[in-house]
């Protein structure tokens, strides 16, 4: 037992990617169509002022269409991978990650790194 639990421990993190995990593969979709609501809504929004002949109101209605956009690419390429790997924070329990000790991001992102690298 004493030779065979570290080896297991090993293959459980660092070799075995189950197929079953889906993680966070649904998470993108989610964002993709949230985000992609939003921008509708403000255009319909811009649409029916300007159809009511408000053009003040419409020109402010459309103003947060681009920043929204612009957040729902920068948030994608920030938490892709993420997402993608989230299977890894179930097999990280098993290295003894101490879930009560708040992480910041940074050191969170470092941790995933050596998850992966390893």
């Amino acid at each position: 037992y004493l030779v065979f639990s570290p080896v297991l421990r090993w293959l459980l993190i660092f070799v075995q990617r189950p197929e079953y995990d889906g993680g966070g593969k649904r998470w993108p979709l989610l964002h993709e169509i949230l985000i992609s609501s939003m921008i509708v809504a403000q255009v319909l929004l811009t649409t029916m002022m300007v159809l009511k002949k408000g053009y003040g109101p419409a020109f402010l209605a459309s103003l947060p269409i681009f920043p929204t956009y612009v957040f729902g690419q920068i948030a994608k390429e920030r938490f892709l991978r993420c997402y993608n790997d989230a299977g890894l924070v179930q097999t990280s329990h098993l290295d003894g990650w101490d879930e009560s000790k708040q992480m910041s991001l940074e050191e969170r992102e470092e941790f995933r790194k050596w998850l992966v690298d390893c």
